[in-house]
């Protein structure tokens, strides 16, 4: 199971212009318009990534096999979702003296695994209008906010795919019962 760039994504259409001129306007910002664009194409919330969950059946949940890295190096980046558009706009850090509306002006587009303290944001200054940084308070060397991509589009092309080993699942021993959306584990 190896996925990279736009296969880690769901495609969906989604007429949300009216929506998102409203939330826009009530947030008194402009998003960018690769984002919008980006909105429209592909799920958005929790679900958003291709995990390729699996059954664990001692636990009766579901868990996901793969993990999705930027960069291929999970060290740097790992996602966990994208978010809604709602919720990227509510959860602003608009006095936040790094990424608020004075310095950066940052929104957070997609929460992460790694780092934990921090996560995937886009510009809405005109200088950094649509670029995609990494925002990283764990305390690590490249602590605060870096580009690592010119837009959202450059960014998802440069996500990869890595499978979960620590949960000791078998990838031969996968199974789709017809009609469901997830991995079982033949006994």
């Amino acid at each position: 199971m190896e996925y990279s760039g736009f296969d880690c994504l769901f495609p969906q259409g989604n007429d949300m212009d009216a929506e998102v001129s409203r939330l826009e306007n009530e947030s008194n910002i402009k998003l960018p318009e690769s984002y919008k664009r980006f909105m429209r194409c592909y799920r958005l919330g929790k679900g958003s990534l291709n995990k390729q969950n699996y059954l664990d059946s001692d636990i009766n949940m579901q868990l996901p096999l793969i993990s999705y890295s930027f960069n291929g190096d999970s060290s740097f980046l790992e996602m966990d979702a994208f978010l809604d558009v709602e919720t990227a706009l509510q959860d602003r850090p608009y006095d936040d003296n790094l990424l608020g509306e004075k310095a950066l002006n940052l929104m957070q587009i997609a929460y992460t695994s790694v780092p934990s303290g921090g996560g995937v944001y886009i510009g809405l200054n005109p200088d950094n209008h649509g670029k995609v940084y990494k925002v990283d308070w764990d305390g690590s060397k490249d602590n605060g906010a870096i580009v690592i991509a010119d837009d959202v589009f450059d960014f998802v092309s440069k996500l990869k795919s890595k499978q979960i080993t620590a949960n000791g699942v078998d990838f031969s021993k996968l199974y789709k019962n017809w009609g469901e959306d997830f991995w079982r584990v033949k006994k």
